[in-house]
């Protein structure tokens, strides 16, 4: 390995071997934050999906200015008042159960206890597409009247980077989609459960999210290795061919400057 060492040739397949090695530990790193990411979502849903709901004011000042924390997301909350069906977005590209569709958004205005209005941007379910894929086959309205809604708070999505058909969005952005209407909660959105105790009538209710730690512990694990395997391949070919040269010297040969394939050998 000596001899390798003070060839140049040999030292440049050596930094190509480093590199790789630091490229896929990089890579492992990732897997394994996704990891780590992962682990608070499973923790958030296991742990507030099936919660008694709260008082809406309630959680709202549990809340940073921010939104929910990883911590709070799916924290079930308790509202009422009424729909504004004029106001309904489609929200596209949300498919579920292998089936393409749209999340119904509607805004909901509630009193908070101190007497402020506030509006609510709420998912009320799932429609799929109709067969012109240009919008549902189907979407029935939110019931009239005063409702007693029990939903799950979500974090507000970053702004489209697309325009969409009126009335319907590609992203939840709270401030675009609620800024005609009022006071509004700007930083969460609700996942409707059930409306005066049912379910949200004429469709599909949002999945419950998926729990699954996912491949990254495996993935993360496979890149160093790889990283390790990189080191060791230069690190055996390099080997031998100090081993070839002592051979050559004991033989009275001049030694080669570089290793060449011999089936067999």
């Amino acid at each position: 390995m000596t001899r390798a060492l003070r060839d140049p040739r040999w030292l440049g397949g050596l930094a190509v071997a480093v590199v790789f090695a630091v490229v896929c530990v990089l890579l492992a790193q990732w897997q394994l934050d996704r990891r780590v990411q992962r682990a608070g979502h499973n923790a958030a849903v296991l742990e507030n999906y099936d919660a008694a709901p709260v008082g809406l004011a309630d959680a709202l000042a549990a809340l940073p200015a921010a939104g929910p924390t990883p911590e709070q997301q799916w924290t079930p909350v308790r509202l009422a008042g009424r729909y504004d069906p004029e106001g309904t977005v489609l929200v596209r590209n949300r498919p579920q159960s292998d089936t393409n569709g749209y999340q119904v958004a509607v805004p909901f205005d509630t009193r908070l206890p101190g007497g402020e209005d506030l509006r609510v941007l709420l998912v009320r379910g799932f429609v799929p597409s109709g067969s012109e894929a240009d919008g549902p086959a189907s979407l029935p309205p939110p019931p009239a009247g005063e409702v007693e809604v029990v939903a799950r708070l979500r974090s507000g999505e970053s702004p489209a980077t697309r325009s969409a058909p009126a009335g319907q969005t590609y992203r939840l952005d709270l401030p675009a989609l609620l800024a005609d209407g009022g006071p509004a909660l700007e930083t969460a959105y609700g996942v409707v459960a059930t409306e005066d105790g049912s379910p949200p009538a004429g469709m599909a209710t949002i999945a419950r999210p998926d729990t699954d730690p996912g491949p990254h512990l495996a993935y993360g694990v496979q890149w160093y290795l790889f990283a390790l395997t990189g080191l060791v391949i230069w690190g055996v070919l390099a080997r031998r061919h100090g081993i070839e040269g002592r051979l050559e010297r004991e033989q009275g040969r001049a030694p080669r400057d570089e290793w060449v394939y011999e089936p067999g050998r």
